[in-house]
């Protein structure tokens, strides 16, 4: 099967084959419990997604920008 993206405002094509894939799905464990404490907890990353948008949107980010006057 493949894929086809198309962009249109940089006029690129491109194909996308399916890559091979295993057939069990596998969890290594080992590699899960080292990382996860390493995770960022979930109310930091709350607020940070929340200060995040406020950068995405040029109005907020317009207005905020007003409250450091």
């Amino acid at each position: 099967m493949v894929k086809k993206a198309v962009y249109e405002k940089n006029v690129h094509k491109y194909q996308i084959s399916d890559a091979p894939k295993c057939d069990e799905h596998l969890v290594h464990l080992d590699s899960v419990r080292t990382s996860m404490p390493k995770l960022l907890p979930v109310d930091k990353a709350q607020e940070m997604a929340e200060v995040f948008a406020l950068l995405v949107d040029p109005s907020r980010l317009r207005l905020s920008s007003t409250a450091s006057i």
